[in-house]
């Protein structure tokens, strides 16, 4: 009981004031100032046991079984810079040109012929 009565009196903002109205005021904003300071206490102590810290790892040219397997197993960003396959590997380019393009007039051949004073009319 006398805990109980101590918490019941504690005055963290003790003035000379002797009228009991402010010493009631007092005693309200220092409990309201426990309850927010705990309450805060609180939710920092839960913020802090559940967040999760970020760790870096560089891995210099993994495999694609290393990096799928790491995929699922983390959420990961990969700042891939070179890789350790190729992309003839996975990729092949076949160009389909134009008509026009694939034409003999737009060769350099054809260029070179136009353009020869010893063979051509139109030099």
């Amino acid at each position: 009981m006398p805990f109980f009565s101590w918490l019941l009196e504690l005055n963290l903002f003790e003035t000379n004031a002797t009228d009991d109205y402010s010493i009631r005021i007092q005693r309200l904003s220092t409990r309201f100032y426990i309850s927010i300071f705990t309450i805060t206490l609180f939710i920092l102590s839960i913020f802090v046991s559940l967040h999760t810290m970020a760790l870096r790892v560089e891995i210099q040219n993994p495999t694609v079984d290393l990096y799928t397997e790491l995929e699922h197993k983390y959420s990961m960003e990969c700042f891939c810079s070179n890789g350790s396959i190729l992309h003839g590997q996975f990729i092949e380019l076949v160009p389909i040109y134009h008509q026009v393009c694939s034409s003999d007039f737009v060769t350099q051949r054809w260029f070179d012929y136009l353009f020869d004073s010893g063979r051509s009319p139109f030099y």
